[in-house]
């Protein structure tokens, strides 16, 4: 089959599974839900790979985070604009 073709199926899911989805899109940069989709089937598969820039990133707010101390409350909401913005600014 060639790699490029590609079969359509039909998933039962939730209506919070597609909330789910709706979110991951409209905050985590995919395009589509399919989009979404084929990650996890990738994931699923192993065949997600980071980069050096993404693993280095991924160390660096490991040790921040484990050199920060205890955990405290904080607003998710606030969070996720954090991550945003450093995303923006990392993509300039």
């Amino acid at each position: 089959m060639n790699e490029h073709a590609r079969t359509t199926i039909t998933l039962s899911l939730t209506p919070e599974d597609v909330e789910r989805l709706d979110l991951a899109v409209r905050e985590g940069g995919y395009a589509s839900r399919e989009e979404v989709v084929m990650l996890g089937v990738e994931t699923a598969q192993g065949h997600v790979h980071f980069d050096s820039h993404q693993i280095e990133h991924l160390r660096r707010v490991y040790r921040d985070g484990r050199d920060s101390g205890q955990a405290a409350p904080f607003a998710a909401e606030d969070f996720l604009a954090d991550l945003k913005r450093e995303k923006a600014n990392d993509n300039r």
